[in-house]
C-alpha cells in the first residue's frame, strides 16, 4: 500500500480532521491525556499530575500543559 492509497482510503475523515485544525501528530499523545483525565478525575492536583506525565513520558511540564490544552480545546462546527 502506498502513501496516495491511504490518503485515498481515508480521504474523508483527514479532510474533517483537517477542517477541524486537528493535528494528526496529537494520536501520539492520546494515552497521556486519558491519564491526566483519569488522575484529575481522581482528584489529583494538576501540577503533580502534569509533572508525572512529564517524567513518565519525558516531557517538559510546559509541552505536558500544551498538549492538554490542546486536547482540550473545542473544535468549530464542520461547514456544509
Amino acid at each position: 500500500m502506498t502513501k496516495y492509497d491511504i490518503l485515498k482510503l481515508y480521504e474523508g475523515p483527514i479532510r474533517i480532521m483537517l477542517e477541524c485544525g486537528l493535528n494528526i501528530k496529537d494520536i501520539e499523545h492520546l494515552a497521556l491525556y486519558e491519564q491526566y483525565c483519569e488522575m484529575k478525575k481522581k482528584k489529583h492536583k494538576v501540577s503533580y499530575i502534569v509533572n508525572y506525565l512529564g517524567e513518565k513520558y519525558g516531557l517538559t511540564e510546559r509541552a505536558v500543559y500544551k498538549i492538554v490544552d490542546r486536547m482540550e480545546k473545542r473544535v468549530k462546527p464542520l461547514s456544509k
